[in-house]
This record gives structure tokens, C-alpha cells and sequence, in this order.
């Protein structure tokens, strides 16, 4: 008759250092892992950051602009009440104006980020606290 499959008798005990030695090395992992994560995850807001530094100077700059192209626009309407000259002035306000609120909508999206370590999940559960 063959023998059975391993049963819990027949499989050999580890003592209670190994295993407390295997625990504080699993331990380690997981802290260097968790490191890791939180590295990628700040690298990642980093290089956000910038993007949104970026697309905030382009939408100031763009603000800028169809302030004056407004502007400009007005005082031509006024000069003349009518004409081609007006129509074109306000469009390209508008269309300024929308790109403006592009890039705003953007940097919203870009500042959106969901935390995946556990460092910054308890951070982040802090910051909801108060």
C-alpha cells in the first residue's frame, strides 16, 4: 500500500528563530518595496507638478492675451458700432478664452492623484481627518 501524501506529521518543523528570521526578512522586503513605491509615486507627482506649472504659465499667458485682444475689440466696436473687424476680434477672444480653459481643465486633471503606497494612503487619511 503506498503512503499517503504528506500529512502535517510527516512535514518538518521549522523552529521558532527560523521562522522569526524569515518574518524580519519579509518585514525588510516589504519596507524596501513600500520604499520603492513611495520613490515612484513622488517622482511621479513631481514630473505632475511641473506639467501643471507649465499649463498654468500657458493659460495666464493665453488670459493675457484675449484680455488685450478683447479689449482692442471694444474699443473698435466703439469706434465703428459695425463691422468685420469687430466679429473677428471677438472670435479670436473666444477661441483664446477656450484654450485658456483647456489648459485649466488640465491642470485640474493632472492635480486629481490617488495614492497607492501605504505611506501615502495613511497621509492622505490624515489630511481627511481634520
Amino acid at each position: 500500500m503506498p503512503d499517503a501524501p504528506d500529512t502535517p506529521r510527516d512535514v518538518s518543523r521549522k523552529s521558532i528563530v527560523t521562522l522569526v528570521v524569515e518574518l524580519l526578512n519579509d518585514i525588510r522586503q516589504w519596507a524596501e518595496a513600500e520604499l520603492t513605491l513611495a520613490r515612484t509615486e513622488l517622482d511621479d507627482l513631481r514630473q505632475r507638478l511641473i506639467l501643471v506649472a507649465i499649463l498654468a504659465v500657458v493659460a495666464v499667458v493665453i488670459l493675457l492675451t484675449a484680455v488685450i485682444v478683447l479689449a482692442q475689440t471694444g474699443v473698435a466696436a466703439l469706434a465703428i458700432y459695425l463691422g468685420s473687424e469687430v466679429y473677428a476680434g471677438l472670435a479670436m477672444g473666444v477661441v483664446l478664452i477656450a484654450l485658456a480653459g483647456i489648459c485649466l481643465l488640465a491642470m485640474r486633471r493632472q492635480l486629481s492623484w490617488k495614492a497607492d503606497s501605504v505611506l501615502f494612503r495613511w497621509l492622505a487619511q490624515g489630511r481627511r481627518g481634520r
